[in-house]
């Protein structure tokens, strides 16, 4: 697990769409996919439903969201306290 796989997790969850996801980091859809599919494998559990109108979250994923909320924010507090640039 890395924080820019929990930073795209998220920014599925926000946007409802890994295409959507993809256009707001400015990654290709192919990489916010392969992100994702490493997180699942890494967590061994499916965090979203994929649709054609979107994605939902999935249980699994409902509770991890709100722990990649907490850890991404950890990071970002952690990079402020160090100086560290963004």
């Amino acid at each position: 697990m890395n924080i820019v796989s929990l930073h795209t997790f998220i920014a599925i969850v926000e946007t409802g769409s890994l295409v959507r996801a993809s256009e707001k980091m400015n990654v290709t859809q192919s990489t916010v996919t392969a992100r994702l599919k490493i997180l699942e494998q890494d967590l061994g559990q499916v965090l979203l439903n994929r649709h054609k109108s979107g994605t939902t979250l999935t249980p699994a994923g409902a509770k991890w969201v709100r722990n990649a909320r907490t850890m991404t924010g950890l990071w970002r507090q952690s990079e402020d306290a160090a100086g560290a640039p963004e």
